[in-house]
């Protein structure tokens, strides 16, 4: 239950040069939206400060999306909100981790383009194959290109 919370954000850390390469993207035109399955309630404030602790650009707050509805899974609330994006934007990147948020947005929303973000997750699938990935170590290499 506390792990969920500001409190423990402070445990969570920057992959190194992550935060360039988000920076990188938005100077080549990218609008940046980070959307994720943390609480809304229970970790908005301390997702805010972490975000600029650690140098990631946020336009606004409506560009953290968060969760507002605690029984809904995951992988239903990011395909939810990533199909009100397609009227919003004709081309969609999303970085996931999750693999199972994966699959259901590759099944739902093939017009997504999707990069898979390689590390920690639930282990509830299996990696996904034959997707562009992403490694914590190759922000760097991502960044000097």
């Amino acid at each position: 239950k506390n792990f969920f919370s500001n409190s423990f954000l402070v445990h969570d850390l920057l992959y190194p040069n992550a935060n360039e390469f988000v920076q990188m993207c938005m100077r080549h035109g990218a609008e940046i939206f980070y959307l994720t399955g943390r609480s809304d309630s229970l970790m908005r404030e301390g997702t805010l400060e972490q975000l600029e602790r650690d140098g990631f650009p946020l336009a606004s707050e409506d560009h953290l999306i968060m969760k507002t509805n605690e029984d809904l899974q995951d992988e239903d609330f990011k395909s939810s909100r990533l199909k009100d994006f397609g009227s919003q934007f004709s081309k969609i990147y999303f970085f996931e981790n999750e693999p199972v948020i994966v699959e259901s947005v590759m099944k739902d929303l093939p017009h997504i383009e999707l990069v898979f973000m390689d590390s920690t997750h639930s282990q509830r699938r299996p990696r996904p194959e034959g997707l562009p990935t992403i490694t914590p170590d190759s922000f760097a290499e991502a960044v000097k290109k």
